[in-house]
């Protein structure tokens, strides 16, 4: 098993995440198995924030969700019906890690 380094905030060096392609794109062999095994850590990083509550700013809105990051960087999306102002600070309880992505619901302004 190959050891990934992950710094404090979870993200590994390079952020090799984000130039994830799809499965046919990959053959099998010691590529693939690098990837999944890059992807399982910062999955398996992100769900250790699953209950937490973090401090976060409004940056938007897209696709009916809001749109919030931490003072750590980490991207937030929030289905929420209350309206909320670029700019804005929040308090976001972390419901959800998948893809990659947390998700959770705003618990104060």
């Amino acid at each position: 098993m190959i050891d990934l380094d992950l710094n404090k905030d979870g993200k590994i060096i390079g952020m090799l995440a984000h130039t994830l392609v799809d499965e046919k794109t990959i053959n099998s062999g010691p590529a693939e198995k690098i990837l999944r095994e890059v992807v399982n850590k910062i999955i398996t990083s992100k769900k250790n924030f699953i209950g937490k509550t973090l401090d976060a700013i409004v940056i938007g809105e897209k696709n009916g969700n809001i749109l919030a990051k931490t003072k750590t960087s980490k991207n937030i999306k929030i289905k929420q019906n209350k309206i909320l102002k670029t700019g804005e600070f929040v308090k976001i309880k972390i419901t959800q890690a998948k893809n990659l992505g947390l998700y959770g619901k705003i618990i104060d302004k």
